[in-house]
């Protein structure tokens, strides 16, 4: 049985990176991301 996401939680996690110059990352599937990581991931923080 999978729990909820907490959604405020996730957003809070990932602001923690929004300031760090990330050149890549690995995601949770395998799949590499290596355009406007930076971008994506505040965008991820502000709209989940």
């Amino acid at each position: 049985m999978s729990r909820p996401l907490d959604m405020n939680a996730t957003r809070l996690f990932l602001k923690k990176y929004v300031d760090l110059d990330i050149a890549s990352v690995v995601c949770y599937h395998g799949g590499l991301s290596n355009v406007k990581v930076n971008d994506q991931i505040l965008e991820l923080s502000q709209g989940l």
